[in-house]
């Protein structure tokens, strides 16, 4: 994929972003003036989950079986009719289901697409991951100034979604990735190790991280304003430090282990989180924590889509989607309930998680690696002997020792020839 190429995807994702941020400002108002309290709203939001878990596994499989732009296109429709439901009371029940729909065939479309990319792909991932949480912080910011989401140019410029996503499949090469090529029972391996860490991380972030905004009304006391401030701050944060990470490291750093570092560095932030109870200071944290969240995510999906073979390439992306997504459900959960008004239980067990989550990872990309680098050794060493001139004559050529037989006398004398000395290294 080229850079210019990449280029359109940044924009493409800086944009849904503030689409998806306009959404998510008004989506639980809208909701609960038209009746969704209480349980209404849970339910509301477990349609949702499903919704957008059953979407992500049916755009995983119709990518495996070359339909692209009927879901790249059917996302950006979704999110058209689901915008235009949150405005109508009598539609907005169906806004859920409608926007679970567009979030899935999304999620798959977009990291399918950045996977497609060759030689920038963990700088693909992250700038794009940066570029979409910095829309959301627009589109967020929008509403709070008074944007008025009913205004018709809010419309029209979201009607511009389907025309962006239904690009996304030419913006990738019809033969993908760097994965394996056919059907291989080995595919499945892939997708079991990746979807048990998709799982384990998830959990541990639903826990801490995504549960944030519960801890701090509940154990701090803040209110709206002050959720608001720290998700805005945080995320505008993670974008810019992100892909500053991003473009200093490009491809120098190994995917999976810097994967694992960032993850690890999280640990300790919660441990660090877990012993704040001034505001201000937690969200400047918070914002350092998002910032290795968005490169650990990246470096994640840079592992498992080049380690995934074509055939199965989509629906590796899905089921470690919708394991990531029940995951971190039921993280949230479960750290709710151990909180009991209190910051450091959830996060200190999160962080616990964490640690063991980095030994299993490592064994796992262990277990995966050698058959794909060794795989990437062969085609590279038989592309350097089919690439290598021919040999000329020189000094060097020559062993450093070698018989000569006298034709008179048969005589056998050994001529050692020492090769000149090397330069010298600079120190």
């Amino acid at each position: 994929m080229s850079l210019l190429r990449i280029g359109y995807l940044l924009l493409a994702e800086l944009y849904l972003g503030v689409a998806w941020g306009v959404i998510w400002s008004v989506y639980a108002r809208r909701l609960v003036d038209s009746g969704f309290e209480g349980g209404y709203y849970g339910l509301a939001s477990l349609v949702l989950s499903l919704v957008f878990s059953i979407s992500t596994l049916l755009a995983g499989l119709s990518y495996d079986r070359g339909l692209r732009f009927p879901i790249a296109l059917g996302s950006g429709v979704a999110l058209v009719i689901g915008l235009a439901a949150l405005k109508s009371n009598g539609l907005v029940w169906i806004s859920p289901a409608i926007l679970g729909v567009s979030m899935g065939f999304h999620t798959v479309v977009s990291v399918y697409t950045i996977s497609a990319c060759s030689r920038f792909k963990a700088t693909a991932f992250t700038l794009a991951y940066s570029s979409s949480l910095l829309g959301v912080s627009i589109g967020a910011m929008l509403v709070s100034l008074g944007l008025n989401v009913d205004d018709i140019r809010v419309y029209t410029a979201v009607s511009a979604s389907p025309i962006i996503l239904a690009v996304y499949p030419f913006l990738e090469s019809i033969r993908g990735g760097s994965g394996f090529r056919g059907s291989s029972p080995r595919g499945f391996h892939v997708i079991a190790y990746f979807t048990l860490l998709a799982s384990i991380l998830g959990f541990s972030l639903g826990m801490s991280a995504y549960n944030m905004d519960y801890y701090i009304v509940t154990s701090l006391g803040a209110d709206e304003k002050v959720v608001g401030t720290m998700y805005s701050y945080a995320y505008i944060f993670a974008a810019a430090t992100a892909s500053i990470i991003a473009l200093k490291l490009r491809e120098h750093l190994n995917s999976a282990s810097g994967h694992v570092y960032a993850v690890a560095a999280q640990a300790a932030i919660l441990i660090i989180m877990a012993t704040m109870s001034e505001v201000t200071l937690l969200i400047l944290v918070y914002a350092i924590r998002a910032s290795l969240g968005v490169l650990a995510d990246s470096l994640f999906d840079t592992t498992y889509t080049r380690l995934a073979p074509e055939s199965v390439k989509g629906l590796t992306i899905s089921m470690v989607i919708i394991a990531y997504e029940i995951s971190s459900g039921a993280g949230k959960l479960a750290g709710s309930l151990i909180a009991d008004g209190n910051l450091w239980k959830p996060l200190i067990t999160a962080s616990l998680i964490m640690a063991i989550y980095t030994v299993i990872a490592l064994r796992i990309f262990k277990a995966v690696e050698p058959l794909e680098r060794q795989r990437e050794h062969l085609e590279s060493s038989r592309f350097r002997r089919e690439s290598r001139p021919p040999k000329t004559w020189s000094p060097r050529s020559f062993p450093e020792a070698f018989t000569v037989k006298e034709s008179l006398r048969y005589h056998e004398k050994t001529i050692i020839i020492s090769p000149p000395p090397a330069p010298q290294q600079r120190s």
